[in-house]
């Protein structure tokens, strides 16, 4: 809501500049559950060979490799949230 944009009650309680009087924003909000899960893989099926790179090892070139399409194109395995 600092952005201006909420309930206009709301935000003039707090001195935020109005933009726009919303009454739902920030309404009913609430944390979600999130559960990690663990699975054994055959090797080669995980992005566990990006993690000795990771840790400062860089004797494994496949996650060089991965390293250097990451921060110069935005692709490749380490734009993926799975390990």
């Amino acid at each position: 809501m600092l952005s201006g944009v909420g309930p206009k009650d709301h935000l003039a309680k707090h001195e935020v500049p109005l933009v726009h009087d919303l009454p739902g924003v920030g309404q009913r909000l609430q944390d979600h559950a999130a559960i990690g899960a663990l699975i054994p893989v055959k090797p080669g099926y995980s992005l566990s060979y990006i993690g000795a790179a990771a840790k400062g090892n860089w004797g494994s070139l496949q996650g060089l490799a991965a390293y250097a399409q990451w921060k110069f194109f935005g692709s490749g395995p380490l734009t993926s949230n799975m390990g």
